[in-house]
C-alpha cells in the first residue's frame, strides 16, 4: 500500500485514508450547498440525530438579541434553519480544511469561514472565524456530529 506523508509532523496516509478525508471535506461543501439552496433533506442526511451545533456569533434578530446560538438534536437544527433562512440570501465561502481522522470511524475538522447573511427585515451580517466539526462513520457512510462556529470579526447593519 502506497503511503504518503500528510505533513512533516504527522504520520504518513495511505490511499484509503486519503480518500476519507476527501469525503469529509465533500459533506462540508453539501453542507453550505444545500443549506443556501433550501434542500432540506439532503441538509438532514448529512448530521447524526444527536447532532450538537454552536455559534459564539452568529446573525441575530436584533441588536438586543444574543449572538451565541446553542441547538442540541438533527431535527431541531434542521427546522431551525430552514425557518431562519426563509427569504434569507445566505452566501457562505469555506476554505483551508484542517481533517484530521482521529481514528477508522471518526475524524475532526476546522475550516476557515466568511459568511454574508441578508434578512428582508433586519438587516446583514456578515461574519469571519472558523467552524470546526466533530464526525463519525455510521454504517460506512460519514455524518457530522457536531459544528462550532467561532468569530474572529463580526459587521453588522441593522435596517431599523
Amino acid at each position: 500500500m502506497t503511503r504518503i506523508p500528510a505533513h512533516a509532523d504527522s504520520i504518513p496516509l495511505d490511499i484509503e485514508q486519503l480518500l476519507e478525508l476527501e469525503t469529509i471535506k465533500e459533506i462540508m461543501a453539501r453542507y453550505v450547498r444545500f443549506g443556501e439552496t433550501g434542500d432540506w433533506t439532503s441538509f438532514r442526511a448529512l448530521f447524526t440525530e444527536d447532532f450538537a451545533y454552536r455559534a459564539d456569533a452568529g446573525p441575530r434578530a436584533s441588536a438586543d438579541a444574543s449572538p451565541v446560538i446553542a441547538v442540541e438534536g438533527r431535527d431541531t437544527f434542521v427546522n431551525a434553519m430552514e425557518s431562519l433562512l426563509d427569504g434569507v440570501v445566505a452566501v457562505h465561502q469555506i476554505s483551508l480544511p484542517e481533517v484530521m481522522l482521529t481514528s477508522p470511524t471518526t475524524a475532526t475538522s476546522t475550516w476557515a469561514i466568511h459568511d454574508y447573511i441578508k434578512t428582508p427585515k433586519v438587516g446583514t451580517f456578515k461574519g469571519w472565524g472558523h467552524i470546526t466539526q466533530q464526525y463519525v462513520k455510521i454504517n460506512g457512510e460519514w455524518k457530522i456530529r457536531s459544528s462550532h462556529t467561532t468569530r474572529t470579526l463580526v459587521e453588522e447593519e441593522w435596517l431599523s
